[in-house]
């Protein structure tokens, strides 16, 4: 998933790669190609609602972290600008969310701190409303 409007960590871009093939497996081309756009599609919806998207803070704790739901699944995101988040994760719904974020804390701080530094370098860069 490219966008100028959000960017993927590398956990975020394994994640993404992971739920392809299985879906791919399991659905078929087609099917996969449906649920790709649907992710891209909401990942997109994150960007321009983010400010009005419940954060689930219950879930997330004080991680910095939002978590938007699509298909059984949470795209867990920082906003960076009103038009700009990182998605640091995918994440499946029947997971215990609060306990994964604890556990992978550092390693999502991590991959912020990697996209962050792209961005104050230019590497990234913010498309033109």
């Amino acid at each position: 998933m490219r966008s100028s409007s959000y960017t993927l960590t590398r956990s975020a871009e394994s994640d993404l790669d992971d739920l392809y093939l299985r879906s791919l497996e399991r659905y078929g081309r087609d099917q996969t190609n449906l649920f790709i756009a649907d992710l891209k599609k909401a990942a997109e919806f994150a960007v321009a609602h983010h400010g009005k998207i419940p954060t689930r803070s219950h879930l997330t704790g004080d991680s910095g972290l939002s978590l938007y739901p699509v298909n059984g699944l949470y795209i867990a995101y920082r906003p960076v600008a009103d038009d700009h988040i990182v998605i640091i994760a995918i994440l499946n719904q029947s997971r215990d969310i609060p306990a994964f974020v604890i556990a992978e804390a550092n390693k999502f701080q991590e991959d912020f701190l990697e996209i962050e530094r792209k961005i104050k370098q230019g590497e990234i860069i913010f498309r033109t409303p």
